[in-house]
């Protein structure tokens, strides 16, 4: 029962991310070239 509870907050973390990251780069677009004319 508790393998299952780590199991699942992981997995909802990883969601979590993977959710921020995409609306972080519709919202941040340009922070992204900026980042990438600079390397």
């Amino acid at each position: 029962m508790q393998l299952g509870n780590e199991q699942r907050k992981a997995r909802d973390s990883i969601l979590w991310l993977n959710d921020w990251r995409q609306k972080s780069y519709q919202i941040y677009p340009s922070l992204k070239s900026s980042q990438i004319m600079q390397a």
